[in-house]
């Protein structure tokens, strides 16, 4: 920018991406004894090669989760930090997306994994399931509701079950 005489605009000099898998995948994966970090590394090179981005670092999470029912489900995703800057042709990088480019990255992730062997298949669209996107706090506040309602769905038929017996007990009494 100095040697063009211009100055430095851009709010962000950095672009963070998240590639997260599901559960059912990472399982397939490492019950295959697949190297999941091919895809991500991939799509890394992927993102250069299509749109001029430098990565800076690559970070995969692998050992974050949690337990539901006795099974551990792993949250197994990478976040990759680049640049916010396409130095081919000068222009900021998330300054100039299109809501189509995020749609392409997301193909973009899929593709790459695709080309190393591994069959992963991006997220369905909202076009297709109609979901609204949420901010963070809407969305845990959503998860957190959903497992209220489970809870008082297993209070109900517990308390169902524990009615049954003791209509039982009392019939027996009589």
């Amino acid at each position: 920018l100095k040697s063009k005489n211009k100055d430095d605009y851009m709010k962000k000099h950095l672009v963070e991406f998240v590639v997260s898998l599901s559960f059912d995948k990472v399982k397939e994966y490492i019950k295959d004894n697949q190297d999941i970090d091919k895809g991500f590394m991939q799509y890394v090179e992927d993102l250069k090669a299509n749109y001029g981005l430098e990565s800076l670092s690559v970070h995969i999470h692998k050992d974050e989760g949690y337990i539901e029912n006795g099974e551990v489900k792993y949250n197994y995703h990478a976040h990759i930090l680049a640049y916010n800057y396409n130095f081919d042709k000068n222009l900021a990088f998330a300054s100039n997306l299109k809501k189509s480019d995020y749609r392409n990255l997301q193909t973009l992730a899929q593709n790459s994994f695709q080309s190393v062997g591994l069959d992963f298949k991006r997220g369905v669209s909202k076009f297709v399931t109609k979901k609204e996107h949420l901010n963070r706090n809407d969305y845990i506040k959503q998860e957190k509701q959903k497992q209220l309602k489970s809870l008082f769905v297993d209070i109900s038929t517990q308390k169902k079950e524990l009615k049954n017996i003791y209509s039982e007990i009392n019939k027996q009494k009589i």
